[in-house]
């Protein structure tokens, strides 16, 4: 098992819970790692699985395909933390949940206007009692008082949770041609990557690299980076051109250095300038301190992100960036790639992002893209 992938250990994982003939089906984020083909292969299974099954999952595309009520754990003031529950899919939980956010200010504002005309009338009350002395002021003022203390109070709607605040400038803005394949080839043995590979990437393209787990899609990002040595013809890179990479497995992190020297070895700042820079991408004040080693690999991703961010690149070369995100932070992620100037080439799983984003789709499949 040690020696295979995670989209093939995920495949195993799934395989055993179906030989058990479950009545209820469990899966904590099943389709990280799956290529587009397995997750669509998921997405049936659990279509077509005639027990219930719950599904912790950060793919959209996923949870409007097969979930007819969605379990959102929220955190509350007065409550602590809450499970609400919405009928429908994910889609339909975003429109439902906005929707009721807005009532819920409305019904917040209105109960706020009438606590201070209670309040105002006891004052006045209380007023009078002090200038003459009569028990009908003081009731009355009391009476005032209950109306408040028996109300349902309507808890303040946060109406924007806390996001990341993520964006990317080029430095400068590169030529019109950004990169070129000129038959470009690999293998490794006898497993053939790529053959006489020619495409042309331009200025401002947004290019997404599809294709099965195993293709050669993250070999191609690190021929594209220098990364990786051709066997046989080059890859052109313009000569204005500043690469920005994202690897998925968080390949360009030192994992003994802390995230504020990860930080100020892209860009020297002040100490306290760094720790601000992750704190805006909601690292926790105490992980800026330590070993990159020791966070999540959510938090791995945002320091990457905020590395990335630093360097002032006009293309960004990214593999699987939304794979250890949260929903909020791809969507932030996604805002920040919509509105960035420069050139975005993009491997990813991720439909959502793919439809948002790309505007041509480069297939890798048996050694041809």
């Amino acid at each position: 098992m040690e020696l295979l992938s995670g989209g093939q250990r995920k495949l195993i994982g799934i395989a055993r819970c179906l030989l058990a003939e479950p009545d209820l089906l469990l899966l904590d984020e099943p389709d990280n790692h799956l290529d587009l083909e397995r997750k669509t292969m998921l997405e049936k299974f659990i279509r077509q699985f005639p027990g219930c099954a719950v599904v912790i999952s950060h793919d959209r595309y996923l949870l409007d395909e097969v979930a007819n009520v969605i379990c959102e754990l929220d955190y509350s003031r007065e409550e602590g933390i809450v499970l609400r529950r919405w009928e429908g899919n994910y889609t339909s939980y975003v429109s439902q949940k906005e929707l009721a956010l807005l009532r819920q200010q409305q019904q917040f504002v209105a109960q706020q206007k009438e606590i201070e005309r209670l309040e105002a009338a006891i004052a006045r009350f209380k007023l009078w009692a002090s200038i003459v002395i009569d028990e009908r002021h003081i009731k009355q003022a009391r009476n005032k008082q209950r109306q408040i203390d028996s109300m349902d109070k309507v808890e303040r709607p946060v109406l924007e949770r806390r996001k990341m605040r993520l964006s990317f400038r080029p430095s400068n803005r590169g030529g019109a041609k950004t990169l070129e394949l000129r038959h470009l080839a690999k293998a490794f043995g006898a497993k053939v990557i790529l053959r006489d590979a020619d495409e042309v990437v331009l200025n401002s393209e947004r290019i997404g690299i599809v294709g099965p787990n195993g293709a050669g899609k993250s070999v191609l990002l690190k021929l594209i980076l220098g990364q990786l040595p051709a066997d046989s013809g080059e890859v052109w890179v313009g000569p204005s051109v500043r690469t920005g990479y994202y690897a998925q497995e968080h390949e360009t992190l030192n994992m003994r250095q802390t995230p504020v020297e990860a930080i100020r070895e892209v860009k020297p700042m002040y100490e306290g300038e760094a720790v601000a820079q992750l704190q805006r991408f909601l690292l926790p004040y105490a992980a800026t301190s330590q070993p990159i080693a020791k966070l999540s690999g959510g938090e791995k991703s945002r320091v990457q992100l905020a590395r990335l961010m630093q360097l002032g690149a006009n293309c960004l070369v990214l593999d699987e960036p939304t794979n250890n995100l949260d929903i909020p932070a791809a969507e932030v992620l996604e805002e920040a790639l919509e509105s960035f100037p420069g050139t975005v080439i993009v491997v990813s799983h991720d439909r959502y992002l793919l439809d948002r984003l790309v505007d041509r789709v480069i297939e890798v499949r048996d050694g041809r893209i």
